[in-house]
């Protein structure tokens, strides 16, 4: 899912990234958990490589550790930024103990690889 949110959060998301099913996460390995993500709009998935592909056009590996700035969301705060496809979407893939989905602020810097 792409971020059409412009409202920027102050809190830090990171973790290494994950694929499994259709759902990309970020893995926090000191919280053993992980959470489905909001990526900055325009960024793309590269099935073929299996890389996220930022809006800059740095890329980011399966395995990368990565950090940057946002927020987590319930996927009932998901339908009132991008809607209930999107949200739908999102809470498939929630497979945390706290519901949440991690958020990266919807601008071209806002993650990268550590």
């Amino acid at each position: 899912a792409t971020s059409a949110n412009n409202d920027a959060q102050g809190a830090e998301v990171r973790g290494v990234l994950e694929f499994e099913g259709d759902c990309l996460y970020l893995s926090v390995a000191d919280l053993g958990e992980r959470y489905p993500v909001v990526w900055p709009a325009e960024t793309e998935w590269n099935a073929a490589d299996q890389r996220v592909v930022l809006p800059a056009g740095q890329e980011l590996a399966l395995g990368d550790a990565v950090v940057g700035s946002g927020g987590y969301v319930y996927a009932t705060g998901i339908a009132r930024i991008l809607g209930a496809d999107a949200a739908e979407f999102a809470q498939r893939c929630v497979d945390n103990t706290y519901g949440e989905i991690a958020v990266v602020n919807n601008h071209a810097s806002a993650i990268a690889a550590v």
